[in-house]
C-alpha cells in the first residue's frame, strides 16, 4: 500500500510540474546552421539550450529550448536573460 501510494505521489508531482511553463522558446530555425549558431551564441552567455529536430507536413525544423527552470523566479530571470540577449520574442512554453 506504502509503495502505490508512493506512486500516485510522484505521479501528482510530475503532472504538477508540467502545468507551468518551464521551459522558454528561443525560436524556431529553416535552417539547421543558424539553429546551432543561435545555440553557440547562447552557450557563450551561460545558459544551456536544447536543439530539438521536428517536422511538420513534412518539413523539418529546429526548435531552441532553454529550461527548465523550477521556480518563478527562475523563469523571469530566465527570460529576461534572453530577451536581453535580442531574442525578443522568446516566450514561455511547457514542452
Amino acid at each position: 500500500m506504502l509503495s502505490e501510494n508512493l506512486l500516485y505521489f510522484w505521479c501528482y508531482i510530475i503532472n504538477f510540474r508540467h502545468k507551468f511553463n518551464n521551459f522558454i522558446q528561443i525560436g524556431i530555425f529553416s535552417i539547421q546552421g543558424n539553429a546551432l549558431k543561435t545555440a553557440d551564441l547562447l552557450r557563450a552567455d551561460g545558459i544551456i539550450p536544447t536543439v530539438l529536430e521536428q517536422s511538420s507536413q513534412g518539413r523539418t525544423f529546429w526548435r531552441i529550448i532553454v529550461g527548465p527552470a523550477m521556480t518563478s523566479d527562475e523563469r523571469s530571470a530566465l527570460l529576461a536573460k534572453v530577451k536581453e540577449l535580442g531574442f525578443a520574442d522568446a516566450y514561455y512554453v511547457t514542452n
